[in-house]
């Protein structure tokens, strides 16, 4: 879980790397843009790509979240989600998607970027200051147990942890 106003700052020298990616993609040709019905299928087909990168088919969990990104993407109009996207050159490079927890909390289900690196960072900031400007914290949600995820999740510096629990 990270503070909302740290995300969209990235103020201070612990987010100095963060924010020289972020000037790198926002000098190029690049526009925040937002999931409506005419950019899903953009959103779509940025996931396969992602997922053919990464093999998601042989993996359990990322078989799983593709099948979980690809239904929400189908039916973003019945659900109360928004989504933020990049757009470098005119051309689709990383979204996510997220709907709100509670009155201070808001929820990113999924984020994906493409091969431009910075697009990432890019991303995560727009939609700290787009989305989710009027709640405290953002939860991010899990890694999967993927420690480059992990890892990369750990470098915003996370106000809190939220352990896991499974139940069956």
């Amino acid at each position: 879980v990270y503070s909302v106003v740290d995300m969209a700052d990235l103020a201070g020298d612990r987010y100095r790397a963060k924010r020289n990616f972020v000037k790198r993609i926002a000098a190029l040709k690049s526009e925040v843009c937002g999931l409506t019905a005419a950019s899903v299928h953009e959103f779509l087909e940025l996931n396969n790509q992602w997922c053919k990168l990464r093999d998601c088919h042989s993996n359990e969990e990322l078989s799983a979240e593709n099948v979980a990104v690809t239904r929400v993407l189908e039916n973003f109009d019945k659900l109360d989600v928004s989504g933020v996207c990049v757009r470098i050159d005119g051309k689709l490079e990383a979204f996510a998607i997220g709907e709100p927890l509670n009155h201070d909390t808001y929820v990113e289900h999924f984020e994906k970027a493409g091969q431009i690196k910075g697009s990432a960072q890019f991303m995560l900031q727009a939609f700290a200051k787009r989305i989710v400007s009027g709640y405290l914290y953002l939860h991010r949600e899990q890694d999967l147990g993927f420690q480059g995820l992990k890892k990369a999740k750990e470098s915003y510096h996370p106000m809190k942890m939220v352990r896991k629990v499974l139940v069956y």
